[in-house]
């Protein structure tokens, strides 16, 4: 007779990890050199070609977790499904743990496949508490060991959000789950993060929708496939915004910080080529009379607008507060202004935060820092 853990085993071989090439970087643009999914895959089942193709995968997520365009997402169990067993586990204890170990309430082949997000919308879903079983002795001998960092990189991230907002001991890494009291049941409902009516939450529990709809936008429906922006929506940017959402009140989540980088203007002016905007996988980046706009909510900290900026303009600023990522209006990363280059005299569109020095336009920024060829 076959056990049931050996058939979950065997079942988990199964799981599939989806590519979304819209939001590859290496796929965007040759200069990104991303290939973190390729090298942390504990089995060598990813390869970048650029666009990552998948071999024999276990399903670990692993790849999933560190890809910074959220390109990569599993299937079986997603994200979404997760959170759903989360919230489920939060009603009936206090604190919900999850892990590779058969003690963990919502089972996955490795804690270091919850990312940052999905934690923060746990401690939305109503646990008081989240823990990552993550067995320090056996890591040393498991197959992923490199699980381990990740699950605790993810608890500090979200341990420091959520001391900012009054409860510092909502999420650890542990070695065995905490044995914690059932709770009385709980009339409350927890809302899915992603889709409103009865219908959207069947299909979302069995995995049938690949894509989320933000649970901002009251009774929201999916969007349509053909939509641009729907392709380009990250799974993870969702789970957030929800969480943001359901963590207010806006006070506290004002002070609170989320890490990453954000794109700002540094010393050379934005000729406004628009190559960052086409480029950026969360469609974050913008531009119109007033010049180079971002949008918070989109943006997924990947860094790509900084590494394909032919004017060298962009740089990656410490992240802002959760409260920005609420906003649906735009920041200005500067203002529009028409400037004469310093060197051919041509003028030329621009976004600026400060008057330039020795204002120079595109073709004569890339001659002088990258060489004539590369024009070509």
């Amino acid at each position: 007779m076959v056990r049931l853990d050996q058939l979950a085993d065997a079942l988990a071989g199964l799981r599939s990890v989806q590519v979304q090439r819209r939001r590859c970087l290496a796929a965007l643009s040759p200069r990104s050199g991303c290939r973190q999914c390729e090298e942390i895959c504990p089995e060598g089942a990813v390869r970048c070609t650029p666009v990552p193709v998948i071999g024999a995968c276990t399903g670990c997520g692993l790849c999933a977790a560190v890809c910074p365009g959220d390109a990569l997402t599993l299937d079986d169990p997603s994200d979404h499904q997760l959170l759903q067993q989360a919230a489920a586990a939060a009603r009936r204890s206090a604190t919900v743990s999850v892990g590779c170990g058969p003690g963990a309430q919502v089972r996955v082949v490795c804690p270091g496949r919850v990312p940052p997000e999905l934690l923060l919308a746990a401690v939305a879903a109503g646990a008081d508490r989240v823990e990552l079983v993550c067995p320090q002795q056996r890591c040393g001998t498991c197959q992923y060991s490199a699980g381990r960092e990740l699950a605790v990189r993810s608890v500090q991230t979200v341990a420091a959000v959520l001391a900012s907002l009054g409860r510092p001991e909502a999420v650890a890494v542990v070695d065995q789950p905490s044995r914690a009291p059932a709770r009385d049941p709980d009339p409350r409902t927890v809302q899915a993060p992603v889709h409103q009516d009865r219908r959207d939450f069947l299909l979302a529990a069995f995995g049938l929708l690949r894509q989320s709809v933000p649970a901002y936008i009251t009774g929201a429906r999916p969007t349509p496939p053909l939509d641009h922006d729907a392709a380009a929506r990250s799974p993870r940017r969702d789970l957030l915004l929800w969480a943001c959402e359901t963590l207010h009140p806006a006070q506290a989540v004002a002070a609170a910080p989320w890490p990453g980088g954000r794109p700002a203007l540094g010393g050379e002016p934005c000729t406004q080529c628009g190559v960052c905007v086409r480029l950026c996988p969360g469609r974050a980046l913008g531009l119109g009379e007033a010049g180079l706009t971002h949008l918070p909510r989109r943006c997924m900290h990947c860094g790509l607008c900084e590494t394909v900026c032919p004017a060298g303009a962009l740089v990656m600023a410490p992240g802002g507060a959760l409260a920005d990522l609420v906003s649906e209006s735009p920041a200005h990363l500067g203002h529009a202004a028409t400037l004469s280059c310093v060197r051919c005299g041509d003028t030329f569109a621009a976004t600026v935060s400060a008057a330039p020095a020795a204002p120079t336009c595109l073709p004569c920024h890339i001659r002088g820092s990258r060489g004539e060829e590369w024009l070509t």
